[in-house]
């Protein structure tokens, strides 16, 4: 065996005990403490052992239960029980406790030995299967961004003729080139995400993972095990070890979406990350060389965010190296054609059918609409008008649309019911929670908790109407 692994024998006799030390010391790839009392042995408790050894019968305890305690801080531990007496009740409570091996007295040292081996072999199973695992998660993460990736690559978020989105694109590519860490602010809607997408595939990283982290759909109490990862029986659910999503983005790149929604207590370990180029995960001393280029982006006021101390100062400068914004649709008139062309033939291809035509005053009424969930909106809108656009009156909705409740009314200071029906009532629940989205600078988290609905209840309404 070429590892090295670490032992703990507890023997209360010292000539048993002297026995043991002159057997297994000849044995290189062992480091062994020898303990001779209950009270030594507890002292190594926060110390990390691969095996305990232990005579049965201790002085004021038993070596099953020594074993139980290291078992609490180390569940991977294993363990032998030697015994000079043949206390049945006693030697299967052993074996209900989880005891790897039972040695009677007197014994051949051959024995002692194989059995020693036969425990780490168990390890070196156990751990090639742990990096098996892991290997097969972070295969899985990559695959499944690399799937993404191939879904999205021809997405409708990087269309467009204008100027504006001609210099954004201009810039990602030297961003792509040089992986400079780069912030993307934008209102949500606005293809922030594809935008890193769009630097992912066209720099040196291309062949490399695409992690996408929502920050603020991760739990604050499970935050750093998702970004740092974890070692086994590092706290009580960490039945096995785990990768970080830093460490799955290594060579790649890590893509933090809604960055200020990272927990403030956090931040410094990320800072670190970004600063040393490397990570440790909950558990573990070892620290891990990664080489990331991070894409943050976020819909929150980012000068805001740092004056209230929501966001840490230095973490924002080492995030943004570059910093591109992207506009709202509304600013994107020059694009609006070619968009809606992109989207047409895009849902005819997808869905199999021949939408009908859009004349010129259904043309400018789309143009000139707010769309405040902007292009994730206006693809919503125009898959909808080629499934149902020959069954649906489009006079109807620009009536609709010039009477203020379609899109303009959700930029009013209040909600004028105008006829009484169902459709204004659903208006007005998504007039209501765009403000209340202002009102918070695009936190969906503060938005759902301020209107009593879950975060997913949330998410799930602003997607159903493409917000």
């Amino acid at each position: 065996m070429d590892n090295f692994y670490n032992l703990l024998i507890l023997e209360d006799d010292e000539y048993s005990l002297e026995n043991l030390r002159i057997s297994l010391s000849p044995i290189k790839n062992y480091k062994i403490t020898f303990c001779s009392n209950p009270d030594d042995a507890l002292s190594y408790l926060n110390q990390k052992f691969d095996l305990i050894i232990s005579d049965l019968k201790l002085p004021g305890s038993s070596g099953v239960d020594i074993i139980k305690e290291f078992k609490l801080t180390s569940p991977a531990i294993k363990s032998i029980i030697i015994t000079g007496y043949s206390d049945e009740p006693l030697i299967i409570r052993a074996l209900k406790e989880g005891i790897n091996d039972i040695i009677k007295k007197p014994y051949e040292e051959i024995e002692l030995h194989n059995s020693i081996k036969n425990q780490l072999k168990q390890i070196n199973l156990e751990k090639e299967n742990i990096l098996l695992k892991e290997k097969v998660e972070k295969e899985n993460i990559v695959l499944k961004s690399q799937l993404n990736k191939k879904i999205i690559d021809d997405e409708y978020l990087i269309v467009g003729e204008s100027k504006l989105i001609k210099d954004i694109l201009s810039k990602a590519i030297i961003i792509s080139k040089h992986g400079l860490n780069t912030l993307i602010s934008g209102e949500s809607g606005t293809g922030k995400e594809l935008l890193a997408r769009y630097i992912h595939r066209n720099g040196p990283r291309k062949n490399q993972p695409f992690v996408p982290i929502n920050c603020a759909e991760i739990s604050p109490s499970i935050f750093e095990s998702e970004l740092f990862g974890y070692e086994k029986g590092s706290f009580t659910d960490a039945h096995i070890s785990r990768a970080g999503l830093v460490e799955v983005a290594n060579n790649g790149i890590l893509y933090l979406d809604e960055v200020t929604e990272i927990p403030h207590s956090l931040q410094s370990k990320l800072l670190r990350v970004v600063e040393e180029s490397k990570v440790r995960r909950l558990g573990s001393n070892d620290w891990l060389k990664v080489d990331i280029q991070i894409i943050s982006s976020t819909n929150r006021n980012i000068d805001d965010a740092i004056t209230k101390g929501i966001l840490r100062n230095d973490l924002f400068h080492r995030l943004s190296e570059t910093q591109i914004f992207l506009p709202p649709l509304r600013e994107r008139t020059d694009d609006f054609e070619l968009l809606i062309k992109y989207f047409i033939n895009k849902y005819e291809q997808l869905l199999d059918l021949k939408a009908p035509i859009i004349n010129a005053q259904q043309f400018n009424i789309i143009r000139q609409a707010d769309w405040p969930g902007n292009l994730r909106q206006l693809s919503n809108f125009l898959k909808a008008f080629c499934l149902f656009g020959n069954e649906w009156d489009f006079d109807d909705f620009i009536h609709n649309t010039e009477n203020g409740y379609s899109f303009n009314r959700m930029e009013s200071d209040c909600f004028k019911f105008s006829e009484g029906t169902m459709l204004e009532l659903e208006e007005a629940k998504y007039w209501l929670i765009n403000r209340a989205l202002n009102k918070f600078n695009g936190n969906k988290s503060k938005t759902a908790e301020h209107l009593g609905i879950t975060y997913q209840g949330l998410l799930k309404m602003l997607n159903k109407r493409g917000m």
